[in-house]
């Protein structure tokens, strides 16, 4: 038997905490949804017996589908395929499909990375949050909760202000820069109508080939032992609670954090999403943990398909609902798992009881950021995104958060005023540029640009310049050579 897990003292890392403030009370919230209406807009005398008046009211069917949270890509025609050439085309009758089976919460963005078109602007966001708010209104559906990840900066909004990835940001050693990227994103993410996202990610860099530096993914996830993603982590529970615990920790009682996101990987061989250990005792237990804990994108069923402990969708659902404090379940589709979850209830192999303790606190979450509330007013302007001021907060992060690995001695070395390599003075100088990423503005934002992985289309990228062109114009002779692409392959050596 593993030895107990210790009770946690608090780590406040200003870091942490900085990045938080995304899911705190005190940011601007959205205007008042059209969902917000007479059915949900309850005026009690506090939040506590809002979330009691909603869910004393609702069926089992209503509370099973506030338990799950789908891609927005299902609501689109062409489903995983989709592309209509960059404008979206939403299936209202399959929004009304949702809405009578009152799916709690939707995710990520209607581009899938195979299309390659602009992202949606701020506008384009809250109208077709609109048009989806508007038609849960009409069905008398809880209002929607919807999350996205932002990570460094709003990277899924068209024009928003992109700023160095989490570990080059952190590379800065600039709290209050740092903490700016945060306000920056937050605003511009709530100027496309959209309050819930997916950041930061507070794993430690303990992985050389790991590269990202909600609160997520709790807990592990930084460290996998064969480097891989999704690979299991070897982590003693020392490291784990004195390593490990204190950024998640630092969030929940500094940041007042209101929502955490699982991992997909194993610690110990053990998956995150099915350890009562992790996800109930270190977490709401040690931690004191009471908001809402959604998981990683179909990670429940990955119980079947990847970990293998589970024989099929029925025994991954039941080991996530009685093991762990999971409250939302993220699924691609829906699928077949409010059918199956509402069976398991009705069942009496889930209890009403754990139902309901997730299901209050995701309806305490969307009263919290305003979405009850018909009476909320109170928003970000689509004109506050890639404001000037924003885009030199970026600019000096990313200055910044340069890390010189060398500067050698010009040769031959004058012991007495050596002379270095940096910085090059002479304008007339003969600078030699390669590698694959020196000449594209794509890379260099790296993944959660505009999609999932990124882009290698620096046409997507309107802002800014790559490194051979900033250097083209600095000097007057630049050769560049890319060697070799982004996979480690020799190109040649012809130079330009």
């Amino acid at each position: 038997m593993a030895p107990p897990l210790v009770h946690l003292k608090a780590s406040f890392g200003a870091f942490v905490v900085a990045c938080c403030f995304l899911y705190s009370a005190q940011v601007d919230r959205l205007p008042p949804s059209p969902a917000a209406h007479a059915n949900f807009a309850v005026t009690a005398a506090g939040p506590r017996d809002v979330v009691a008046d909603l869910l004393v009211n609702l069926t089992t069917a209503q509370k099973v589908g506030q338990l799950l949270q789908v891609d927005i890509r299902k609501l689109f025609d062409g489903g995983d395929d989709w592309n209509n050439g960059g404008s979206p085309k939403l299936n209202k009758a399959r929004v009304a499909e949702y809405a009578k089976l009152g799916i709690g919460s939707f995710f990520n963005t209607p581009f899938d990375g195979r299309t390659q078109v602009q992202a949606p602007t701020a506008a384009n966001w809250r109208a077709i949050l609109h048009d989806i708010h508007t038609i849960y209104a009409e069905h008398h559906a809880v209002p929607f909760v919807y999350g996205i990840d932002t990570i460094h900066g709003a990277n899924y909004i068209q024009d928003a202000t992109l700023f160095p990835q989490p570990l080059a940001a952190a590379s800065s050693f600039n709290v209050d820069l740092v903490y700016r990227m945060g306000q920056v994103a937050a605003k511009d993410t709530l100027a496309a109508g959209i309050p819930w996202v997916f950041s930061p990610v507070l794993g430690i860099a303990a992985q050389p080939k790991w590269s990202r530096a909600c609160m997520k993914h709790f807990i592990g996830y930084s460290n996998p032992t064969s480097g891989n993603d999704r690979a299991d982590s070897v982590i003693s529970d020392f490291e784990l609670v004195n390593y490990y615990a204190p950024s998640f920790l630092a969030a929940v009682h500094q940041g007042r954090v209101k929502s955490a996101m699982e991992t997909y990987s194993s610690v110990n061989g053990e998956p995150v999403i099915a350890s009562h250990k992790l996800l109930v005792e270190l977490l709401r237990n040690d931690m004191g943990f009471h908001g809402l804990l959604v998981s990683d994108d179909d990670e429940v069923y990955r119980l079947v398909s990847e970990h293998h402990v589970a024989a099929n969708e029925t025994d991954a659902l039941l080991m996530v609902f009685n093991q762990t404090s999971l409250d939302m379940n993220m699924v691609p589709a829906k699928h077949i798992a409010d059918k199956l979850t509402a069976r398991l209830v009705a069942q009496g192999r889930v209890s009403e009881q754990r139902m309901d303790d997730s299901v209050r606190r995701i309806l305490q979450l969307k009263h919290d950021i305003g979405l009850l509330d018909k009476n909320q007013s109170r928003f970000v302007p689509v004109t506050a995104v890639g404001s000037a001021a924003d885009q030199r907060d970026a600019k000096a992060a990313a200055d910044e958060s340069i890390i010189l690995l060398e500067n050698a001695p010009k040769l031959p070395v004058d012991a007495v005023s050596p002379k270095f390599t940096l910085p090059i003075e002479d304008p007339q100088a003969n600078v030699f540029v390669t590698g694959p990423l020196a000449d594209s503005k794509a890379f260099l934002c790296g993944g959660w640009s505009i999609f999932w992985q990124g882009t290698d289309n620096s046409t997507l990228i309107p802002h800014g310049v790559s490194v051979r062109d900033a250097l083209n114009h600095t000097f007057a002779y630049v050769r560049y050579a890319e060697g070799v692409d982004t996979t480690g392959h020799v190109i040649g050596n012809r130079t330009a």
